[in-house]
Order: C-alpha cells, then sequence, then structure tokens
C-alpha cells in the first residue's frame, strides 16, 4: 500500500513506499508538531515520513495530520466558496482526503 505525503507548501503530492524508507521510530527527532492535533495520523505512516526526513536532511513541522471528514467538508466549502464554484485543486474533495484516513500531514516549509 502506498501512502500519500500531501506537500502543501509545494502543491506536490510525493509518495512513501513500504520498504523504501526503513520506519523511524524517533518521530519527534524529525518531526515536530504545532499541537496534538496535528500529530493525530497513523503511527506507520508518521515513522516513514520521519524516515524519509532523516534520510534527506530535513527537520519538518507538522500543521495537521488527520481531520473529520466535516472539517474536509468545510474546507472544501470554503475553497469553492472563494474560486466562485470552481475547485483550485489545492483542497481534496470529502471522502477522497488522505487526512481522513490519518495518511497525510500538512507541513510547514520547502521540502
Amino acid at each position: 500500500m502506498e501512502i500519500l505525503l500531501n506537500l502543501i507548501k509545494e502543491g506536490i503530492y510525493m509518495k512513501i513506499i513500504p520498504g523504501k524508507f526503513p520506519e523511524e521510530k524517533d518521530i519527534e527527532k524529525y518531526i515536530s508538531f504545532v499541537s496534538d492535533e496535528s500529530r493525530n495520523c497513523s503511527l506507520v505512516f508518521l515513522r516513514r515520513l520521519a524516515a524519509f526526513a532523516r534520510d534527506n536532511g530535513h527537520k519538518m513541522t507538522g500543521i495537521i495530520g488527520r481531520r473529520s471528514s466535516i472539517k474536509q467538508q468545510q474546507l472544501w466549502d470554503a475553497d469553492l466558496k472563494k474560486n466562485k464554484g470552481r475547485p483550485s485543486e489545492k483542497v481534496a474533495r470529502p471522502f477522497t482526503s488522505w487526512h481522513e484516513f490519518g495518511c497525510a500531514v500538512d507541513l510547514d516549509g520547502d521540502y
């Protein structure tokens, strides 16, 4: 199973493929979180993200991880309103976001 890391700042997606980055158990060494809510993701995903950061010499800051489908709907609606009914492609449709499954985190910074 491929887990996607959503790099919102850059507007791109990167795949974290099992086995490519051996999991890093010391997550906090490579990822800091602005709140407990931002850390609320799949443990396997966070360990793979930390391994990606470790292997690429990054220290990442997580802004938000898992979010509810209700919150995703609110973000989608706000995006449509802001863009006169057209999606900006920066916000996933509700029930399609990896955030809803705990397999994505918005990051602060350039990666």
